[in-house]
């Protein structure tokens, strides 16, 4: 969906709050979402929260109904804007809507959350399409500018425990702020953004590699390196 007067007007931000440059797979990705025609706001390296509630902000001093974070360490869909979009078109109450991922270190949870005083929960089941939850991750939300107007400053901040040696990110804040005024938070459990992580290259993965590689080529299909010229990275 174009910006236009018929819906959202939606901008994009990508968050570059992790140092390091994404890779070629997420970089060409955001290319692809930009060329459909939707608007960015450009975004400086900040600490998470920082960045976050000054796009808030930013979004309260402009025309623009909606404000689409994005986190850099993870692969969208092209369509996310109007995925996204397209729950609030359906219903313009849904004013926080969210896309689904799961936590970067195990168990790989679910970036989604149940919340009750005995405790937080992670959903471990879901049906496919639009749900609700108490908690969500910020790595790809779309939120409406009346959730900065009915909330009080700062909406992102991240609280940490010593003494019950709990951590809370900027995320997880937000949505207990959300929570406590009566605004629910929406999943799109089928629009999926692959988290990115690090991993160490050993000999059992070139061993796992070439496995797959002669299952699926065959023993006398030239390897990549062995087409093209040899790159030690």
């Amino acid at each position: 969906m174009s910006l236009n007067d018929t819906g959202p007007r939606v901008v994009v931000a990508i968050l570059t709050e992790r140092n390091g440059v994404p890779t070629d797979e997420i970089f060409n990705r955001f290319i692809a979402i930009a060329r459909r025609g939707h608007a960015f706001v450009p975004c400086i390296y900040k600490r998470t929260e920082t960045q976050r509630n000054l796009l808030a902000s930013g979004l309260l001093e402009s025309d623009y109904t909606h404000l689409l974070m994005l986190d850099a360490d993870h692969l969208h869909p092209v369509d996310v804007v109007e995925r996204l979009t397209g729950h609030v078109l359906a219903d313009p109450g849904r004013l926080v809507v969210s896309g689904f991922s799961f936590r970067r270190g195990p168990p790989y949870d679910p970036a989604a959350w149940y919340e009750s005083p005995a405790g937080v929960k992670p959903i471990v089941q879901w049906p496919a399409g639009l749900i609700r939850a108490d908690l969500v991750g910020g790595f790809c939300t779309l939120v409406n500018r009346e959730v900065f107007e009915r909330l009080e400053w700062p909406w992102f901040r991240i609280v940490c425990s010593i003494k019950d040696r709990t951590f809370g990110g900027e995320d997880i804040y937000f949505s207990r702020k959300c929570k406590q005024a009566g605004i629910d938070l929406w999943v799109d459990t089928d629009c999926i953004s692959p988290h990115l992580t690090n991993a160490w290259v050993t000999e059992a993965t070139y061993r796992q590699y070439m496995a797959e590689w002669e299952k699926w080529h065959g023993k006398d299909q030239l390897l990549p390196t062995e087409a093209g010229s040899l790159s030690p990275a």
